[in-house]
């Protein structure tokens, strides 16, 4: 079963804390994604509710435990423009991308930009699947 819990702190643009910790069965390099608050789906003819849909905001891997919290780093990358690519000539030799690893908003504003996640303490956490470290007799199964 996923362990679920909540952001407790967002420590900088990479780090954030999660409210569950290994005695909650945390276990270094499990990834969670942090989810948008779900939002329930109504029919719009019968007004039945059909569900609810919750939206991966980012991607986090667990670096350090504790017993009762844990913190975790964003990890995913993503492509963006080089601006060096730009310059005449002189850059043919640079990529027109870089890659860039997704940050945090510590902003406070909601402003949507590439690779930046708007955060808020509170926020639902789910350990992705099949994220647990494997052990040696896991392994030779």
């Amino acid at each position: 079963m996923a362990i679920e819990g909540n952001v407790a702190k967002i420590l900088n643009t990479r780090e954030l804390i999660i409210n569950r910790g290994s005695q909650d069965g945390v276990e270094l390099n499990m990834e969670f994604v942090v989810l948008d608050p779900a939002l329930t789906i109504i029919d719009p003819h019968t007004e039945e509710c059909l569900g609810q849909l919750e939206r991966e905001k980012i991607r986090v891997r667990v670096f350090e435990t504790h017993p009762r919290f844990s913190v975790a780093r964003t990890y995913e990358t993503y492509q963006e423009l080089n601006p060096d690519s730009i310059l005449p000539s002189i850059a043919s030799s640079f990529t027109p991308y870089v890659t860039k690893v997704k940050r945090i908003n510590t902003s406070r504003s909601t402003v949507d930009r590439e690779g930046v996640a708007n955060v808020g303490i509170g926020d639902k956490v789910t350990q992705l699947p099949s994220t647990k470290p494997t052990t040696i007799s896991e392994e030779n199964s």
